[in-house]
């Protein structure tokens, strides 16, 4: 998922940058962040490279 073109993960770009301003303040090598409508799956590779996992919408089979 690339968060600079438009998606539908457009709105979770703020809870994704809170979420990764709280890895690194914790060490943290994994996180994720769900809403109601969606959830997506974080993993920290290096000091300042974050993976994406796409985006898992709430009606995904």
């Amino acid at each position: 998922m690339r968060l600079g073109r438009p998606s539908t993960s457009h709105h979770l770009e703020p809870l994704i940058g809170q979420l990764v301003s709280q890895m690194r303040m914790a060490f943290l090598q994994y996180g994720f962040v769900s809403t109601y409508d969606s959830t997506v799956f974080v993993k920290r590779t290096a000091d300042d490279y974050f993976l994406l996992l796409e985006l898992i919408r709430y009606d995904a089979p």
